[in-house]
């Protein structure tokens, strides 16, 4: 769709209505990782302004306290627990706009877990690695593991699938394939609609199905 460039040029300057977008992912999901490189960054990128983005690392994990200590079991294994807790802190210690270059950087570079890759990271995205290692050493990573954990389960139990998309708080499966398979289209087209249409949380949640069907005729016909 040519045009498409063009119109998210006009999107990103007159719409001010934001769209929350919700991530739930693992540091090395093969899924995630595609989904955050070829959808959500190039997306990101033109309409950061109008992107309100929470990255919630954890997924599938599983998460258990015993006498005081978190313990973690990763669907890729304690690699990828490290990597996701890593990242929780970079989240945590940074505004937004510098914890989603940290992540980019770790998630596209083939490994989330690498000290040495995080440490680069870290100097490219203007995030302190000594205090990345102080969460980690503190305790206080494996706290914000655990509450990744626990609003992964709030935001949707059970999770389908890594990645997860959750936009304005709603998540619908028609909204996820079509988040997976072309989100920058989808991101601009729903800020058009919010604008012209001001939704409030539950109408949208209904308008969002409506607007998804319409949207996935455009794009295959």
């Amino acid at each position: 769709m040519k045009w498409l460039p063009v119109v998210l040029f006009f999107v990103t300057n007159i719409y001010a209505n934001n769209l929350k977008v919700t991530i739930l992912y693992e540091s090395l999901c093969p899924d995630s990782v595609n989904f955050l490189k070829n959808q959500f960054y190039p997306t990101y990128n033109i309409l950061k302004e109008k992107l309100d983005v929470e990255l919630v690392p954890f997924g599938k994990a599983n998460a258990t306290k015993i006498n005081n200590t978190w313990y973690f079991h990763c669907q890729h294994k304690e690699a990828e627990c490290y990597g996701n807790k890593v990242q929780s802190c970079a989240i945590d210690l940074t505004p937004k706009n510098v914890s989603v270059e940290f992540v980019m950087c770790a998630m596209k570079s083939g490994d989330a877990s690498d000290d040495t890759i995080l440490k680069q990271c870290a100097g490219d995205s203007n995030v302190t690695w000594s205090d990345i290692e102080n969460c980690l050493n503190s305790g206080k990573g494996d706290a914000l593991l655990a509450k990744n954990g626990e609003k992964t389960n709030e935001l949707r139990p059970n999770i389908p699938m890594v990645p997860t998309i959750i936009l304005n708080g709603v998540y619908s499966e028609a909204v996820q394939n079509l988040a997976l398979k072309n989100f920058q289209d989808l991101a601009a087209l729903i800020l058009e609609e919010q604008k012209s249409g001001g939704d409030s949380s539950i109408d949208f949640s209904k308008k969002i199905v409506f607007f998804a069907m319409g949207l996935y005729i455009l794009l295959v016909v």
